[in-house]
Parts: structure tokens; C-alpha cells; sequence
């Protein structure tokens, strides 16, 4: 996911890098909505192996479209190419990039690509904490494909298809969050104009805060709306407020991580999309022995718990980031 965040800082210039980085932030997450809704109605009419005949279809012609439409954008790169288009054409040697002059074996620039993210992760505490933030965030959400059918089908009887109905309630709630960006544009606009044209990359965590606050309370309001006795749209309704939240957080991490560690931008998006994918891969492998053990309602709320543990991050690092990056050897200030 690294290099996908790069290309929209590469497309897009910062005061205007708002909008499309939201966009992009929710629709995969969007498709982890999608997913568990397509899936239980192909699963519940057919086999499991339909939903792997659908995924590999889909896949085939998203590889299809990348290659036609998606050109190159990273600029080092793109000198390169008319470096050598140049040399081509003139027959001069004297056309060369700063990428070329390197030097680098393909060895050696994948060694340092695979080194820089860890090497944020270990040094650069404000990139450590913005990973576990959003890291917890997918986690939970991961496990909730295990989570919500555990309720739904435990506390109201619904079945495999409609089990996938109830993740509506998180996809609403990034559409609302998707929709907010305009207000948010017009706050950025305002700090732009007050910093004299150039906002400060703080002015990015504004929209995380309200992530911070909105996903811990949408995963208590599911888990205390999770009894029997209480009709199955409340808890739907109350996740969206996770939906929303999740996507104000993850948009306020990338592009502030983007916009605070821009010499290493893409490296800095690496370090997150590995910890976001190391949670996503462990935290269903616990889910069923949580709601086992706690039920639907304690399992639910021990989550909440957890991820109120993050609050304070975007509050703390938009009052303190600008300290913080003056002394990292990384970060743009």
C-alpha cells in the first residue's frame, strides 16, 4: 500500500491531496465491506470455491486495467526514462539522471527500500504510534468478519446471506466519512491561508481526531447494543460510526505520515502498511476464542476498551509533531 500512497502524493499537490487520499483510504476498506455481503449470498446458493472464482475474475481485470491506465508517476523515474530518450535520440552520453548516477545495484536499492520502514518504525516514535493506531483499527476490523456473524447469527438467527448484510452498517459510515471531506477541505484551506500558503503537516491530524474518538465509540455502541432483546438495527446503525471513523483515522495517518516524512514518504507508508497487515493477519486468528469466551457483548466491548487506548495520539502528536520532526533526521520541516 506504500507505493499506491506515493502515487497519490506524486499526482496530486498538497493543499489538494485531501480528497483523492480519502477516496483511496476507504475504498479498500469499503471492499472489506463488500466482501463478507457478496461473499454470503455467492457461499450461501453455491460453494465456498465460488467466492475464490469471483476473486480471481476480479483480480484478472483490475491487473488488466493497471497495466492499460495506470501509467508511472515517481519522478526520479520518469527523469530516468527521458534521460535515456535523449541519449537515444542525440547519441549524447552527457543526458544522465540523479537516479543513475547511484549507481546502485538492484540488490542494493531493494535492501535499502526493505530497511528504511523498520528503521522508522525503531527510531521515529510518532511513525511507530500512527502505525499501531491504524495497525488496531484493521485488526479490529479483521476480526469483526468473524465478530459481527458471531452476533448476528448467535443473537438474532440470521443466516450466512444476511450475516453479510449486517457489515452495511460500517460501509454507510464511510460513505458519511467520505462525504465530510469538503468541510474538511475548507479547514485545511483556512490553516493554509493562516501559515502563509504552506500548512503546517499537523493541520493533517485535525481529521484523526475525530477518527480517534469516532471508532472506540462505535465499537462500545455495537457491543452494548448486541443483546437478544434488542431489535438488529440498532447494532448495525451504531457500527457505522466505526465505518466513519475508521476512515477519518486512516486518511489523517497517510497523509500526514506523507506530508511530515516526504523524503521518505513512500518508506514511511511501508512501515505502516506492514503493521496494518501483521495485525489484520493475527487478530482473527483469536477472534472466535474472544467471543467464546466474553460473548458478544464483552468481546465486543473489551475491543472498544483497547482501541480508546488510542484517543489521545492525534490530539498529542498535532500539538507536539512540529518539535518532534525538527529533530528527526527523516521528517520534512
Amino acid at each position: 500500500m506504500g507505493w499506491k500512497g506515493r502515487f497519490i502524493s506524486d499526482v496530486f499537490p498538497n493543499a489538494k491531496v485531501g480528497t483523492p487520499m480519502m477516496i483511496w483510504s476507504a475504498a479498500p476498506f469499503i471492499g472489506s465491506v463488500l466482501g463478507p455481503l457478496i461473499s454470503g449470498f455467492i457461499n450461501q446458493h453455491t460453494t465456498w470455491r465460488g467466492t475464490y472464482y469471483v476473486v480471481i475474475i476480479w483480480a484478472a481485470a483490475m491487473l488488466a486495467l493497471l497495466i492499460a491506465f495506470v501509467p508511472e508517476t515517481f519522478n526520479p523515474e520518469l527523469l530516468r526514462r527521458r534521460a535515456g530518450r535523449l541519449r537515444n535520440g542525440t547519441g549524447e552520453e552527457r543526458w544522465i539522471a540523479p537516479m543513475e548516477k547511484l549507481n546502485r545495484t538492484f540488490l542494493e536499492a531493494l535492501k535499502k527500500s526493505i530497511k528504511t520502514p523498520f528503521i522508522l518504525l525503531t527510531t521515529q516514535y510518532m511513525v511507530l504510534f500512527l502505525d499501531l493506531w491504524s495497525a488496531l483499527i484493521l485488526g479490529i476490523l479483521y476480526l469483526f468478519f468473524g465478530g459481527v456473524p458471531y452476533v448476528f447469527r448467535t443473537q438474532h438467527g440470521f443466516t450466512l446471506q444476511f450475516t453479510g448484510l449486517a457489515f452495511l452498517g460500517i460501509g454507510f459510515g464511510q460513505i458519511v466519512a467520505v462525504s465530510c471531506q469538503p468541510y474538511f477541505n475548507k479547514r485545511y484551506r483556512a490553516t493554509v491561508q493562516k501559515h502563509g500558503g504552506v500548512a503546517p503537516p499537523e493541520a493533517r491530524l485535525v481529521v484523526g481526531k475525530f477518527g480517534a474518538i469516532l471508532c472506540p465509540m462505535g465499537i462500545l455502541l455495537f457491543g452494548l447494543t448486541s443483546f437478544r432483546n434488542v431489535h438488529w438495527i440498532v447494532p448495525i446503525l451504531m457500527s457505522s460510526f466505526f465505518g466513519a471513523g475508521m476512515v477519518f483515522s486512516f486518511t489523517s495517518t497517510f497523509t500526514y505520515l506523507v506530508d511530515a516524512y516526504r523524503p521518505v514518504a513512500a518508506s514511511a507508508l511501508a512501515s505502516n502498511s506492514f503493521m496494518r497487515s501483521a495485525f489484520a493477519a493475527g487478530f482473527p486468528l483469536f477472534g472466535q476464542q474472544l467471543y467464546g469466551r466474553l460473548g458478544a457483548v464483552g468481546g465486543t466491548c473489551l475491543l472498544g476498551g483497547l482501541m480508546c487506548l488510542t484517543i489521545p495520539l492525534p490530539f498529542v502528536f498535532h500539538r507536539i509533531g512540529a518539535r518532534v520532526r525538527e529533530r528527526s533526521d527523516f521528517a520534512s520541516f
